[in-house]
């Protein structure tokens, strides 16, 4: 369990915290803080105190990690956008 791994007839099964913070981290566009910071609030909803306790920060630390993280998400999330445009373009004239 907690592999992410699709087993027939189910529902996929979900990552760990600790797998959710690496994959993000791996994708080479958060710092190993930063993923940790938005998976803590956005993405497992924890409040600002348990997030910088586990993290062993202050909160204006663990504000500061996030939204840089947010920030580089939203920015990579426009870039997809306008990549499926031009790519959609490009396959409605050929």
């Amino acid at each position: 369990a907690g592999d992410g791994k699709q087993v027939p007839g189910s529902v996929t099964m979900a990552y760990s915290v600790e797998e959710e913070i690496e994959m993000l981290a791996g994708a080479e566009l958060l710092t190993e803080r930063q993923a940790e910071a938005y998976v803590y609030r956005e993405i497992e909803r924890l409040s600002r105190d348990e997030a910088a306790e586990r993290m062993g920060i202050s909160l204006s630390t663990l504000d500061d990690y996030r939204s840089d993280a947010a920030a580089k998400i939203e920015q990579a999330e426009g870039t997809l956008d306008v990549l499926k445009k031009i790519q959609g373009k490009r396959e409605a004239n050929v």
